[in-house]
């Protein structure tokens, strides 16, 4: 589970992705941080899309980051979530086995 928490990509945010806008009215470069209005990144210079940010570290906007684990070198986002949640799990039981072992 650590090689695939650290091989696997977080989700990128696709370069074509354009938000649905209603009205003509809103500015083509609106910068919202919160409502859920249009959000443009100005690193990456495109639209991202809801809980989209952009990882100082990987530069780039990833989907859904929680964070940037430094334990893995990676960003934990909408497609290794679940992978690193389980590697943190078998840490956690791997921590008990060997208090557990060491004691006995």
């Amino acid at each position: 589970t650590y090689y695939a928490a650290v091989s696997r990509d977080p989700g990128r945010v696709p370069p074509a992705f354009l938000p649905d806008v209603e009205g003509a009215e809103t500015p083509v470069h609106e910068v919202k941080r919160k409502g859920g209005d249009l959000r443009y990144c100005q690193k990456c210079g495109h639209y991202k899309p809801p809980r989209a940010h952009h990882c100082r570290v990987c530069k780039r906007c990833v989907l859904k980051m929680d964070h940037h684990c430094i334990w893995i070198n990676n960003c934990v986002g909408h497609e290794n979530y679940k992978i690193f949640l389980v590697f943190v799990l078998y840490a956690v039981i791997a921590s008990f086995y060997s208090m557990v072992v060491q004691f006995l």
